[in-house]
């Protein structure tokens, strides 16, 4: 079965125009990146501004986070995140491993649990200094 990792962008950003998975500067989006590397098939970053990127899609820095968008605006944005994810997903069996807070997964977990794919969050309910600790660990460990 096939692996796709999707990871939450990052307030900290580079300025001006980079790759999305260079453009996020937060330590914890560094660590999710290096853990999604070791244990997916494919990665995307899940951007509020863009929706699904590619990590080697050139974009500009922005401010606008999902935080701030109303649950129906969160609902329509991963509407939108899931009809670039359906063709990758409806293609094969697939798991995904999903590194965002709620309002970045909540809708679209559902989405894709409806279609089929295995879903998995592994830091659900954990702090931010958690999050990293977890993460610190998971990186650690050989393969």
């Amino acid at each position: 079965m096939r692996t796709i990792g999707l990871l939450a962008c990052a307030k900290e950003k580079q300025a001006g125009l980079h790759n999305a998975g260079d453009l996020y500067q937060s330590h914890l989006f560094s660590l999710g990146k290096s853990y999604l590397a070791r244990h997916c098939d494919t990665r995307f970053i899940l951007s509020a501004k863009h929706g699904l990127l590619h990590p080697a899609t050139e974009i500009e820095n922005y401010d606008i986070t999902l935080n701030s968008f109303s649950s129906r605006q969160r609902f329509e944005w991963a509407g939108s995140v899931w009809k670039d994810l359906e063709i990758i997903v409806k293609a094969q069996p697939v798991k995904v491993i999903i590194l965002a807070g709620r309002n970045y997964r909540e809708h679209l977990e559902v989405l894709l649990t409806e279609a089929g794919c295995c879903v998995e969050v592994p830091m659900a309910g954990l702090g931010i200094g958690q999050q990293l600790a977890w993460l610190k660990k998971q990186n650690s460990r050989t393969v």
